[in-house]
């Protein structure tokens, strides 16, 4: 027979299960509206029979298990969810940082609300039109250089808001990603070794780790990770969790190893010295050289700016597919340069209308200017480059006229064709372009939404607070409580018949 008191061993078991039960779905109930709380449960095993078996015992009696073990408390999460929910969110993240960008360059070259190069060209073109009827005339060409003075301070502006658009975006990219990130490192360090402390003493530190989740999530949305849990032992029936965040590209670069953590910065020279954007990763006890990372963040809003910092679309050599700010900064010291160029050309190169006013010689939508002789009134338009030609000839500017309607051929980085057309149709192309890429992005970034919305319903479909099934484990714990009361008054009248009611026929 099993032992007497067995059975009271089973009871008191599946009463302490039932009572830890309420008392975690009573947790869960409290905590229905916390944010980014995760649904605890009891680990609930069989306690089994063990290999003991009496000498005079019957194999039936000696299989019967102990009652019910509590194996621990634990999350309710799905580890998969998880992992799509931060890959998602790193590509809406990518999106969301290219977005930003796009929208910020729309309003520089939105031309639809206020008036700007597209029709400050007609005017010019309107100036010298009026000026061929009266070739010669002072007053006609005092009006086309002011018109041309418009056009250029037009392109000077359009460049100041481009770099003003650039470091807005960088000082997003330092304040509101970079920072962020490297707080983030720190407090999921900071929180892997307090969670450490707890399991040492037994704790399982379920709300730690929720704190630890959500930070996780928040940190896919800067850079595509890949998150490594390891059990280790540290005395026998004792293991605490060693937790490793990693680019998801690359498992050797390290963002967080354990307690330890490094720092995101990016390169100090940018973007004076340096056009290009660079990501660095050092630990705070590395003497070493930091780490530059660019190429290996495949995901997430520093892979989204990155791009928008670093490419230049049919700009770069070799060309890409990327049309970052590079592109349409180039676009317009692109339209600039051609347009001084021809204009000059048809003046005659030396009397030349616009230059740089830096001084450099080369030309581009920041500093094109009206050229100082034609300012200063040392030389104005040629009117007939016919040396015999009289009074009131006007077929150069004639000539300069249909340069507007000149088809032009613009080169990229690799010397390939990025547009051909006339200079209006070339504006034109700039902000259709644009607009192009920013509606393709925005549609990227709604079905990215769209698929990240789906997965956090999943999730907490999965790991939320249900009142409804917290109410029914109420009931369900609660009528276990009492059958295991029951069984321990079984068990007591069963053993009150031995000891009381059984061996006294004869006294």
């Amino acid at each position: 027979m099993r032992p007497t008191f067995a059975g009271f061993y089973t009871a008191q078991k599946a009463l302490f299960a039932s009572q830890s039960a309420l008392s975690v779905t009573g947790q869960n109930v409290a905590n229905v509206n916390t944010l980014g709380y995760t649904r605890q449960r009891v680990d609930l095993y069989s306690s089994p029979s063990g290999s003991y078996r009496p000498m005079y015992s019957t194999t039936a009696s000696s299989h019967i298990g102990w009652g019910v073990d509590i194996g621990g408390f634990s999350q309710m999460r799905d580890p998969y969810l998880d992992v799509r929910f931060r890959s998602e969110s790193a590509d809406l993240g990518e999106v969301d940082a290219e977005l930003s960008f796009l929208n910020d360059l729309e309003k520089v070259f939105d031309e639809i609300a206020v008036d700007g190069i597209h029709s400050q060209i007609q005017d010019f073109k309107t100036q010298l039109q009026a000026l061929a009827g009266e070739a010669g005339s002072p007053e006609f060409e005092a009006i086309v250089k002011s018109s041309a003075e418009n056009l250029m301070k037009l392109f000077n502006q359009y460049s100041s808001q481009l770099d003003n658009v650039h470091d807005q975006q960088l000082n997003d990219f330092d304040k509101i990603g970079v920072d962020n990130i490297n707080s983030l490192l720190e407090n999921i360090a900071n929180l892997n070794e307090t969670i450490k402390e707890d399991q040492l003493y037994g704790n399982p530190s379920l709300e730690l780790k929720d704190q630890r989740n959500a930070m996780l999530d928040e940190l896919s949305q800067y850079v595509d990770i890949n998150i490594t849990y390891t059990q280790v032992k540290v005395a026998d029936g004792v293991y605490v969790d060693e937790v490793s965040v990693t680019l998801a590209s690359d498992p050797n670069i390290k963002l967080v190893d354990d307690n330890e953590f490094g720092k995101i910065s990016r390169n100090p020279g940018f973007p004076k010295t340096d056009d290009t954007l660079k990501v660095n990763l050092k630990y705070p006890h590395d003497t070493g050289t930091e780490t530059e990372i660019s190429d290996d963040i495949e995901g997430g809003s520093l892979k989204g700016y990155l791009t928008m910092f670093n490419s230049k679309g049919a700009y770069d050599t070799p060309a890409s597919d990327d049309r970052g700010f590079g592109y349409y900064e180039s676009m317009l010291d692109s339209m600039a340069s051609e347009f001084a160029g021809m204009f000059n050309e048809a003046n005659g190169t030396d009397k030349p209308l616009f230059e740089a006013n830096d001084g450099s010689g080369v030309i581009d939508a920041s500093n094109i200017s009206i050229a100082d002789g034609w300012m200063n009134g040392d030389y104005g338009i040629t009117n007939s480059k016919d040396p015999d030609a009289g009074p009131g000839q006007n077929d150069n500017i004639l000539h300069m006229i249909t340069l507007f309607d000149k088809e032009i051929t613009f080169k990229g980085g690799d010397d390939s064709t990025v547009f051909t057309g006339t200079f209006e149709e070339f504006f034109s192309n700039i902000s259709t372009t644009l607009g192009a890429e920013k509606n393709s992005t925005e549609k990227l970034f709604k079905n990215y939404y769209s698929v990240l919305t789906g997965l956090a319903d999943s999730k907490a479909s999965v790991s939320s607070v249900s009142l409804d099934e917290e109410g029914m484990n109420m009931i369900k714990y609660q009528q276990s409580y009492n059958a295991a009361a029951r069984l321990m008054t079984t068990l007591d009248e069963a053993l009150d018949t031995i000891i009381n009611k059984m061996g006294v026929v004869g006294r």
